[in-house]
């Protein structure tokens, strides 16, 4: 006696096209977020390291004499997040210009590059995140100041990075420069496109 059930179909597969989902396709799109999720962590470690280089700074305050550019003081600040140690403070002379007294300009050339002249008066310290100490720039300068014309000098912090087993030892310049205002007081700028930056 034979059976009136009619024989089963197969269900058709839905068309990979349909589904957007070809073979490896799913693995493409693995690979490409795990890609995407490897770059994303690169660049977060990245910044993390940045955050924790050693920063320093130095600020100079205006002249107590508006005639006298050295009258200033420069403090200088951990503005990072790691503790330093030894940090000292010195200056380098790049150019300075006086007046002869027939009134005509003389300048005296250092080498800012490579030059520091380092103050007994001026001590090392340690320094944690935020902590700052302060120099004063007329110890360091003894010349003629009532014929300056300007001034180009740079601010020199050597500092030490305590590490496990290491220290490394570090340096950075400030140039800075002194010259009139059209008020006729001399100001301090920052001079970072001169020569002598590092």
């Amino acid at each position: 006696m034979m059976s009136n059930r009619a024989p089963k179909m197969a269900k058709p597969k839905r068309a990979e096209r349909e589904t957007g989902r070809g073979r490896g396709g799913t693995g493409l799109w693995s690979k490409g977020a795990k890609l995407v999720s490897a770059a994303v962590a690169m660049i977060g470690l990245i910044a993390a390291l940045l955050t924790f280089l050693p920063r320093v700074t130095a600020t100079v305050s205006d002249p107590v004499d508006p005639n006298d550019p050295f009258s200033s003081s420069v403090t200088i600040t951990n503005t990072g997040y790691l503790p330093l140690d030894s940090v000292t403070a010195a200056w380098a002379l790049g150019e300075i210009k006086f007046l002869n007294p027939g009134g005509r300009p003389i300048t005296d050339i250092g080498d800012e590059a490579n030059e520091v002249v380092r103050r007994d008066t001026w001590a090392s310290h340690d320094l944690g995140p935020d902590d700052r100490f302060t120099i004063s720039l007329n110890e360091a300068f003894r010349g003629n100041r009532t014929t300056l014309v300007s001034a180009e000098i740079a601010i020199v912090v050597v500092y030490e990075l305590p590490l496990p087993l290491i220290h490394i030892r570090r340096a950075k310049r400030f140039p800075i420069l002194a010259k009139r205002a059209s008020n006729g007081n001399f100001y301090w700028y920052g001079d970072t496109l001169h020569k002598g930056t590092n």
